[in-house]
Formats: C-alpha cells, sequence, structure tokens
C-alpha cells in the first residue's frame, strides 16, 4: 500500500525511508483501506499499527516541515523502504499478561498488508471430513447399555447383573459370528457352483 504510486498523494514513505505518513486519513479510509482490508475505519487501522509496534511521529519533532493539520507519520524500526527482509522482525505485541491479544473482528491483517502492492484473495475454508464408522455400541444397543451402566445392565444382585449382560452380550456376539460364518460357507458355495457351471460352458 505505501509503495504504490497510485496512492502517493494520500500515503506514501517520507524522503528518507524510515517512516511513512498519511496526509488525508478520511480519503484514505474511503478509496485505500477497503481495497487491502475488510473494513474502511482510519481508528482501526491506527489500532492496528500500534497493536504491531508502531509509533505515531509528531511532524513539528521530525522537522516542522509539514503544516497539514491531517498528516500523520508512523515509524517503526523493522518498516523501512527497500528493506523487505526486516518484515519478519514485526511482531504483534502481546497483553499486559504475556497473551497475545484477540484480534479484532473488522481489523486489517498482519503489517505486512502495509507495504503490499495488491490485496491477497482469501482462501475458501476446507469442510472438515466426516466419518460413518459404527461404533460396537451403535451396533448392539446391549453393548451401550453395559457401558453405560454395567451395575444395572440386567435385573439381579449388582455383581450378577453385570456378568448376566456381559454373559448375553457374548453369547449373541457368537451367534452372530455364527451366522456369519454360515452365510460365508453358502456363498462360497454358490461361487464354486457358479464357476463350475462357467467352465462347462465353456468347455461346450
Amino acid at each position: 500500500m505505501v509503495a504504490d504510486s497510485s496512492t502517493d498523494s494520500l500515503i506514501s514513505w517520507t524522503a528518507e525511508g524510515d517512516c511513512f505518513m498519511v496526509t488525508d486519513p478520511p480519503e484514505l479510509s474511503r478509496k485505500v483501506l477497503p481495497v487491502y482490508f475488510k473494513h474502511g475505519n482510519w481508528q482501526s487501522f491506527v489500532r492496528q499499527l500500534n497493536m504491531y509496534g508502531f509509533h505515531k511521529i509528531n511532524d513539528l519533532a521530525y522537522g516542522g516541515v509539514f503544516g497539514d493539520a491531517q498528516l500523520w507519520m508512523f515509524k517503526h524500526p523493522c518498516f523501512r523502504r527497500g528493506e523487505l527482509r526486516l518484515l519478519q522482525g514485526i511482531k504483534r505485541r502481546g497483553t499486559k499478561h504475556g497473551r497475545s491479544a484477540s484480534p479484532e473482528p473488522a481489523g486489517p491483517a498482519a503489517p505486512e498488508a502495509v507495504c503490499a502492492t495488491r490485496p491477497a484473495p482469501a482462501r475458501p475454508a476446507e469442510p472438515a471430513a466426516q466419518t460413518q464408522t459404527q461404533t460396537p455400541a451403535e451396533r448392539d444397543p446391549r453393548v451401550s447399555d453395559i457401558l453405560d451402566d454395567p451395575v444395572s445392565a440386567a435385573p439381579g444382585p449388582p455383581a450378577d447383573g453385570y456378568m448376566g449382560g456381559l454373559r448375553d452380550c457374548i453369547s449373541a456376539l457368537q451367534r452372530s459370528n455364527a451366522e456369519l460364518q454360515r452365510e460365508n460357507q453358502e456363498m462360497r458355495a454358490a461361487i464354486a457352483s457358479c464357476q463350475g457351471a462357467f467352465a462347462g460352458i465353456m468347455r461346450n
């Protein structure tokens, strides 16, 4: 943004190149900020600069050569014209307790955008993958009963109820396994029969 010569009348480097100046904040907020950020709020822009360690410079203390009351100048030791390698030294300042402050909902991104020539397009969020795997408790409600309340899973004293429910569950699993084995054997026999018929057709 600072390096864009088409906006030099609103925001630009100083002659020394160690800070940048904004000559017309209202016009910058209206024409430039919405192009690079999700807002056009001047105060939010200034707060974000302060959050990353930029300091406003008094123009009189800097030299007194600018008489415009609207002039704002900002400086950071790692933000200098042509020194892109220094940008990695610009860090978000933490709170008083040493934790990073929460980002503002409509605030600008990292200060690297200040010197960018064009905004980067936002990437759409990727939907989270969904799994369809069923747990043993979902496949057999009796397993869920035992896991949720093993003591009261079956009538009778607590220990007997738990063991009885567990035995019932094991028996059900054994029956289910036997049924699967039987179906598997029938399927194998059907496949063998089809293979025999196919072989007979091929011989003829």
